[in-house]
């Protein structure tokens, strides 16, 4: 797979528009601007129109901002260790293109000119300030693993045996038992009973996190948990390792040693 800032960008803006809680948010945010009708759209628009013109703005500025500052976040990233400047950067680089996005919206759906320079310096500097307070969530989400931050998990009871602590940067509906680890570009796989999810970390630094889930690295890019093991098989002498999904995951050379040890080749 690709690998590229741009695939990474992608990447990013697919799952956050295939996420239920993204899409409620939009939902509620434009709702309420549609309601209010700030900026003399109240004025300028009729009911239906509004709620239109509010519906684009949040969609379409939220898509070019989380775009531009995920495009930017994959480039800079591994030059910037300060997380401050790594935020302005993300900042600066979203508020131009989603000034230009609003620009384009108020001339379609509100028949404005062009902005002269000073005004669209104006409008600039309003979207710098909330392109900012997203840069601060990006940058938070980062530091904890991944891209869009998740719901904490749910404390167990005391009765109750302790999850993995790579659960917590799961959502949800894929907190189920862990069956392996799959790298993919800079991403990790965690496949569960329940699904799969893709976490911005490096596969050591996740596997550090399955414990106290009884596992094996088999490959430089898989980790399997031993319960979930279904069955071993060898295609032209190479030993693969069937899960409790149908998946045959590669015994690579360097890592038979510790799976005959843990007895799943001879």
């Amino acid at each position: 797979m690709n690998s590229s800032p741009l695939h990474f960008a992608l990447r990013e803006l697919r799952l956050s528009f295939s996420n239920p809680r993204a899409l409620g948010v939009m939902l509620v945010v434009a709702v309420v601007l549609g309601l209010a009708g700030p900026f003399g759209t109240f004025q300028q628009l009729g009911t239906a129109a509004r709620f239109g013109y509010w519906a684009v703005i949040v969609i379409a500025t939220y898509g070019v901002g989380l775009f531009v500052s995920m495009l930017a976040l994959a480039m800079v990233r591994p030059r910037l260790s300060n997380r401050a400047v790594l935020t302005l950067v993300l900042a600066l680089a979203s508020a131009i293109p989603v000034a230009v996005t609003v620009t384009v919206v108020n001339m379609v759906f509100l028949g404005e000119r062009l902005p002269d320079p000073g005004g669209f310096v104006t409008l600039v500097l309003n979207c710098f300030v909330i392109t900012l307070g997203v840069a601060v969530l990006v940058v938070l989400a980062v530091r904890n693993g991944s891209a869009v931050q998740e719901t904490p998990a749910a404390q167990p009871s005391p009765a109750a045996p302790e999850p993995p602590a790579l659960f917590k940067r799961l959502p949800l509906p894929q907190r189920g038992a862990l069956c392996y680890l799959t790298m993919q570009d800079h991403y990790v796989d965690v496949v569960t009973d329940r699904g799969h999810a893709l976490i911005l970390m490096r596969l050591s630094d996740a596997i550090a996190e399955t414990a106290p889930v009884r596992g094996l690295q088999i490959h430089r890019s898989h980790w399997i948990a031993l319960d979930a093991v279904r069955g071993v098989s060898k295609d032209d002498g190479k030993a693969l390792v069937e899960m409790s999904d149908g998946v045959r995951l590669p015994v690579s050379r360097s890592y038979l040693a510790a799976a005959r040890e843990a007895g799943l080749v001879v």
